[in-house]
């Protein structure tokens, strides 16, 4: 176990610093945009998409990942040595991302360099998919739902890093619309799909079989539609993809009832029981439904965006479409789960249960701006003025979530009799 909390510390900390670089260069661009001022080149900003979702999320993704599954299954990993080697691999790449974007100045990434460090990342997903699939495989068996999420996940962000290298040495759009499926809903959303289907952010209402199963067969279906688009670049490979993704995200949510009014309003005797009557787990419990609930809203809305886009191909509708998954869904999602996960991941000590919403507020705020500058810029194909006002608010959110982990992870030690499991017994 402590193995694993420190993999989990190493990937999570070292995913923080360069989505801190990248957020920072995201809003220059916004700025830039809005005010129609030259604060960063299209050049330097050329490696934000990539610490964004190969370095930060792929970080963060299997930090959680190499820690939960393992503590999930009853079944530790089959190789610590080689969790530490892909940690090595994707911070290196992601260390040559900006290497390789200061020393190609002013042309933009070098091709070569490009390729070489994401063929490490790709090396380190294969490495991310084999110890998962072990652990999956050789774990303890339940009949309790998320495991095949699970292994889509490693799965999406292999086919996902294959796709940008195709797509480099083809010389089309390395970020088409099929690898930011694949990385955002495919990766990090399947982990998103699974985690939640197995910890207490869902697992007090009867989960539906059904609408399970047909979840993860519509989930398969639009990962393997979303790589094939990749290598087909057509108008009906696009519009299968978001319709696959729009109806696997659909079911995800029926699955985990997360707008059902009872789950957050009405909080039974059973949810009550099952967190020990606490008030500090009641209010961990309501913090998360809260969160879900938002993060779900921008899971659907991204995937119309992204149906629009195929019809439109409308630069602003992209934007919108990939803001509305990175933003709204996944960092929505981080937020509600990683106060409450991660003091259990990282430390000894208990969720403080006094969590503050401001995060996700500010982080909501600054993205409903973007989303409606973009849409104001469908008319004009500018941005107006005001929409670089939600860059630093999202930033402002990142900082204030950032204290909100260090309190929880230094809040009080938890007692023996108070052990956090996040087994599927729970």
């Amino acid at each position: 176990m402590e193995e694993q909390r420190k993999i989990a510390l190493m990937f999570i900390a070292t995913g923080s610093i360069f989505t801190g670089i990248a957020s920072v260069l995201g809003m220059l661009l916004i700025i830039s945009s809005s005010l129609k001022i030259n604060l960063i080149s299209a050049e330097l900003f050329s490696v934000h998409p990539l610490l964004q979702i190969f370095g930060f999320l792929t970080e963060f993704v299997l930090g959680v990942a190499y820690s939960l599954i393992p503590s999930f299954k009853s079944h530790g990993l089959p190789s610590y040595p080689l969790a530490y080697l892909s940690y090595g691999m994707i911070t290196v790449a992601n260390g040559g991302y900006i290497f390789s974007m200061w020393v190609s100045m002013p042309s933009g990434l070098s091709e070569e360099l490009l390729s070489i460090f994401l063929l490490l990342e790709l090396a380190a997903a294969a490495i991310f998919l084999w110890q998962i699939g072990y652990v999956i495989r050789k774990g303890r068996k339940t009949k309790l739902e998320g495991d095949a999420y699970l292994f889509i996940s490693p799965l999406s962000l292999l086919l996902s890093l294959s796709a940008v290298i195709y797509s480099i040495l083809r010389g089309l759009d390395p970020f088409s619309m099929g690898v930011v499926y694949l990385a955002l809903i495919g990766f990090a959303g399947s982990m998103i799909f699974g985690v939640s289907l197995k910890t207490v952010a869902v697992r007090f209402t009867t989960n539906m079989a059904g609408t399970y199963r047909y979840g993860v067969y519509a989930q398969s279906a639009a990962v393997v539609s979303a790589f094939l688009s990749v290598y087909f670049q057509s108008f009906i490979a696009s519009v299968v993809t978001s319709v696959l993704f729009m109806t696997s995200a659909s079911l995800f949510v029926l699955t985990a009832r997360t707008f059902s009014q009872s789950r957050l309003l009405v909080p039974d005797r059973d949810r009550l029981l099952a967190h020990r009557g606490s008030t500090r787990g009641h209010g961990n419990l309501l913090f998360l439904e809260a969160s879900f609930m938002v993060a779900s809203a921008w899971l659907i809305s991204g995937v119309f965006f992204g149906l629009l886009y195929s019809f439109s191909l409308d630069y602003w509708v992209r934007i919108a479409f990939i803001h509305s998954f990175s933003i709204g869904f996944i960092g929505s999602t981080i937020i509600g789960i990683a106060p409450v996960l991660l003091p259990g991941i990282l430390s000894r000590n208990v969720p403080s249960g006094k969590n503050s919403l401001m995060p996700l507020y500010l982080l909501n705020a600054g993205l409903v701006i973007f989303i409606a500058g973009d849409l104001v810029a469908l008319n004009n194909a500018f941005l107006p003025f005001w929409a670089g006002t939600g860059g630093p608010i999202i930033i402002i959110s990142m900082l204030f979530f950032m204290y909100e982990i260090h309190r929880s992870l230094i809040s009080r030690k938890r007692e023996n009799s108070e052990r956090v499991s996040f087994s599927d017994d729970w």
